[in-house]
């Protein structure tokens, strides 16, 4: 019954708070904006909603009594509005212009000085390479995929979701240059003045996947790194663990400013 209450609530706040940005293309960008007297801002990247559900606004409620302000950006864009990493549909990756475009715009509203990028899977992904882009102050990433072109060869209902981002999913060459957007991103940046935090589990596939040679590279690039490691198996539990992380985190951050 708890459960369920809570589903209520949230569906009712998203449809009297969702809002849209309207792209230069025409399509839009569903958002949340939650406001708070502060200059910080906390940009939240969703994950895949799980086969046949709607994409859906991820760590809201574990944030909700914090007093930063929240931007919470939807991915509803690809096969069946199912998530296309945040990038685009068909091979046009439209979201990369837009989505910074989008950020600057409620950072600048805002009076934003401080960043927190944050997600998990493909949201952890997003996070990463929109917050490196954007070159934010804090990015928390959970088990992100650092492959996605691979991660998405896995099974038929991820070949869609592959086809619906780069437009055939048999083109290698687009499927390589999807490979390398977040390892390309690492090398070519400065950034030395990020703080990462990286959750994963070496039990859990996406660790030897991608996230093993992710984590040398931002070695090599000397990054400020912090591991936060768990142990688990399914790629699934990782929202249970990375809730801890941000509410121990942010807790921690409560503390610093008092």
């Amino acid at each position: 019954m708890k459960n369920i209450v809570k589903k209520i609530f949230y569906h009712i706040y998203i449809l009297l708070h969702q809002r849209k940005y309207k792209m230069s293309n025409g399509k839009k960008i569903k958002f949340l904006f939650i406001k708070k007297s502060s200059n910080e801002l906390i940009v939240s990247f969703s994950g895949f909603p799980g086969k046949g559900k709607k994409a859906k606004y991820n760590y809201f409620r574990t944030l909700k009594n914090i007093k930063k302000n929240q931007l919470y950006i939807l991915d509803d864009f690809g096969y069946e509005s199912a998530g296309s990493y945040y990038l685009g549909e068909k091979g046009e990756y439209f979201l990369e212009n837009e989505i910074p475009k989008l950020i600057r715009l409620i950072t600048e509203k805002n009076n934003i000085n401080i960043t927190y990028f944050i997600g998990t899977s493909k949201g952890g992904w997003a996070s990463l390479y929109y917050g490196i882009k954007l070159n934010s102050n804090y990015i928390l990433s959970g088990a992100p995929q650092y492959y996605i072109g691979e991660y998405l060869k896995k099974n038929e209902y991820h070949l869609k979701i592959l086809n619906g981002i780069i437009g055939n999913e048999s083109e290698k060459v687009r499927i390589e240059q999807l490979n390398k957007k977040l390892k390309n991103t690492i090398e070519n940046t400065d950034i030395s003045d990020i703080k990462f935090i990286i959750h994963y589990s070496k039990n859990e596939p996406t660790y030897e996947e991608g996230i093993k040679e992710m984590l040398l590279d931002f070695k090599k690039k000397k990054a400020n790194l912090v591991e936060n490691i768990e142990y688990y198996s399914d790629h699934a539990e990782v929202g249970k663990y990375f809730k801890k992380l941000l509410s121990d985190f942010f807790k921690e951050e409560k503390k610093i400013e008092q």
